[in-house]
């Protein structure tokens, strides 16, 4: 199959770009599946709001992310004093 013009100049002028695997939080060791998945739930209800600003999605948006910040600060909290309870020793 013979590259068109199209093609051509896509590749001049679109940098090439590699698909890697998505990054991995290495630095947040509290981050679990649990945070994992409501920041999941957390960013549905972002792009839901951003798509269409309803009082009913920014209500959603809302309670998504108390909970998601809730459950991480709460994750990072016991992590933290974990730490310090093994650094005493």
């Amino acid at each position: 199959m013979q590259a068109t013009a199209v093609d051509n100049a896509q590749k001049l002028l679109l940098p090439n770009r590699k698909t890697t695997s998505k990054h991995k939080h290495t630095n947040r060791p509290w981050f679990d599946s649990d945070c994992k998945n409501k920041r999941i739930t957390y960013m549905k209800a972002k792009n839901k709001y951003r798509r269409c600003n309803s009082d009913v999605n920014i209500a959603e948006l809302k309670v998504a992310s108390k909970s998601y910040k809730k459950d991480l600060n709460k994750k990072m909290h016991v992590y933290n004093k974990d730490m310090n309870k093994s650094s005493e020793i």
